[in-house]
């Protein structure tokens, strides 16, 4: 058996035993009566909310990617809606992989540098999530064993950002460098590669200017306390009234689950953590907590079901056929085929 299905059986097993431990002992009727008592008004506007959250990331790639070939905010929107519908249908996380190809597809930027501009977006979503949550510290009681791993994890991920801003701010220095054990490539290889290594440094333009990344983190604090907004405008349609610091606290702790090995969507993970964290530490009821954790989880599960297909069926002419087999190939170092009329 291959080492990627035994991840992926391991993360099917994880979300099966994170569900069962969610859901034992609920009293089902419970969770009916919230269901019932919920305001769907709130749930909508919660949904039409994330929409927008998603137009803001489209923006925060717009600003990382830059000049030149700065695709359109729509192919930006609907690269990053065609991500989240293949995280929630394949295991691996592996929709960053797949908008970083199709945005190639619609723009005509490198693989190199589409994927160079979606780990500086992860590092820096990383980095803002672990500055609210030490933010959130003095406002919350947050056990040890939150602020602990927090902190270490700042840490790692400053060291990160610190690096990455050091490569993008030494770029011919760096290219300088890869030249070095690129002489041992043959000579299309080798042109093929150092172009490779310019374009992943394009992408990380962005951080070799201190104007460009206060602005990327100022949107990027912006993106989530908007996307923290969602998950209040979801407590409070359960009538969970908790404050926007519990739902800022929620939304940390279940990206960052996120990391755990699961099955396509999180599903399991993400229930077990928002009703571990509801019950035992912000004192709600099980049943409550458990329509909760299910609607919010269809709240953030079904829109991108929806958006990803209508922009894979609009842009179907920029990406079907060979386009995509080009990208691949470039991302290996091969040759594309030439053109036949």
């Amino acid at each position: 058996m291959s080492v990627r299905k035994l991840q992926f059986l391991a993360g099917l097993a994880i979300s099966a035993l994170a569900l069962y431990a969610a859901l034992r002992d609920v009293r089902w009727r419970d969770v009916a009566d919230a269901l019932e008592e919920a305001d769907y008004a709130l749930v909508l506007a919660a949904a039409a909310l994330l929409v927008l959250t998603v137009v803001l990331r489209a923006l925060r790639w717009r600003l990382i990617i830059g000049p030149p070939g700065r695709p359109s905010l729509w192919h930006l929107f609907g690269c990053l809606n065609v991500a989240y519908f293949i995280n929630n249908l394949l295991p691996f996380q592996l929709g960053d992989i797949g908008r970083a190809y199709l945005i190639g597809e619609l723009s005509g930027i490198s693989v190199t540098r589409s994927l160079s501009t979606v780990v500086v977006e992860r590092v820096v979503d990383v980095l803002t999530l672990l500055l609210l949550l030490l933010a959130l510290a003095p406002f919350m009681d947050l056990p040890g064993w939150v602020r602990a791993p927090a902190i270490s994890l700042a840490a790692v991920f400053a060291v990160l950002a610190a690096g990455l801003i050091a490569v993008s701010s030494r770029r011919e220095l760096v290219l300088r460098l890869a030249r070095v054990p690129l002489r041992l490539a043959p000579p299309p290889s080798r042109r093929k590669l150092e172009e490779m290594v310019g374009s992943g440094l394009d992408g990380l333009r962005v951080l070799a200017d201190a104007r460009l990344a206060m602005r990327l983190l100022a949107v990027s604090v912006l993106v989530w306390l908007a996307a923290g907004v969602v998950v209040s405008l979801g407590l409070e349609a359960f009538d969970l009234d908790k404050g926007y610091d519990v739902a800022l606290f929620l939304l940390i702790a279940t990206t960052f689950g996120f990391f755990v090995p699961s099955s396509p969507g999180s599903v399991g993970v993400y229930h077990a953590i928002v009703i571990g964290a509801l019950t035992s530490l912000f004192g709600v009821e099980k049943g409550a907590a458990v329509g909760f954790a299910f609607v919010m989880h269809f709240i953030f599960y079904l829109p991108p079901m929806v958006v990803a297909p209508f922009f894979l069926w609009r842009e179907r002419a920029a990406w079907t056929g060979s386009g995509l087999q080009s990208k691949l190939r470039e991302l290996r170092g091969m040759p594309a085929p030439e053109a036949h009329p």
